[in-house]
């Protein structure tokens, strides 16, 4: 399987539907954040060095793609106390770092942070890969409390029309 041509074609279906990178989080999971929780399953499956491939590999609209999956990710695994959804939004974000500047993928870190706190999820899966997007998200867990808040980076945690939490820009 070609994971980042799989991560690319969704992200085709992203861009061309308007709906998916678009601000706010519905209510239940769509069929995008679905497919890219199933290959993002299908990639941990991989090898090592067909990992590093399709990081390599993968074009600059299925990282943006990718960035936006971790945002909902990080909504969904706050509304569903899901450990699953967390891992797989900070997987989306360590592919993603690789065509993205960091500081991209550091403006979604405090939603995992604030996740953390709330719900107890664990970084364990993501800090044990001994990766250099472990050793980067160590050095943004090891940051100062108020450098790694959900207002250092310009969220709130809110609630939408049906009451259910999400994460919302500031700026």
């Amino acid at each position: 399987m070609d994971i980042a041509g799989e991560f690319d074609r969704i992200a085709k279906k992203a861009r061309d539907s308007k709906d998916y990178l678009a601000p706010g989080v519905p209510e239940i999971m769509t069929k995008i954040d679905v497919q890219l929780n199933e290959i993002l399953e299908d990639y941990m499956a991989l090898p090592k060095e067909k990992k590093d491939l399709a990081k390599v590999r993968i074009s600059t609209d299925g990282a943006w793609t990718l960035l936006a999956f971790a945002e909902n990710m990080a909504t969904y695994s706050l509304r569903l106390s899901n450990q699953k959804l967390f891992s797989n939004g900070l997987l989306a974000l360590d592919i993603a770092k690789s065509s993205l500047d960091s500081r991209e993928i550091m403006v979604i870190l405090p939603l995992y942070c604030d996740i953390h706190k709330r719900k107890g999820l664990r970084f364990d899966s993501i800090l044990s890969e001994g990766d250099s997007f472990s050793s980067f998200l160590k050095e943004f867990l090891d940051r100062d409390e108020d450098d790694k808040t959900l207002e250092s980076m310009g969220y709130v945690l809110a609630n939408d029309e049906n009451n259910n939490p999400v994460y919302e820009r500031t700026w």
